[in-house]
């Protein structure tokens, strides 16, 4: 299966999904747009808790293209 839309990925440092799959995610969705948050700005695994203006700020840049 190939992703042919606009994919935004975010993940963080200490999450306890590893990081670097959200890296080969983003290496294997053409145009896709990576943000990994790190440990001292809320990069855990709910980053829209731990450091919601910077979570919804990337939401809404990464919007902002298609409108």
């Amino acid at each position: 299966m190939q992703i042919h839309k606009p994919t935004l990925i975010i993940g963080g440092r200490k999450s306890y999904i590893p990081w670097r799959s959200q890296v080969w995610i983003n290496q294997n969705i053409p145009d896709s747009k990576l943000e990994i948050f790190e440990a001292a700005e809320g990069g855990g695994h709910f980053m829209f808790i731990e450091n919601p203006e910077k979570f919804d700020q990337h939401v809404l840049n990464f919007l902002e293209e298609f409108v």
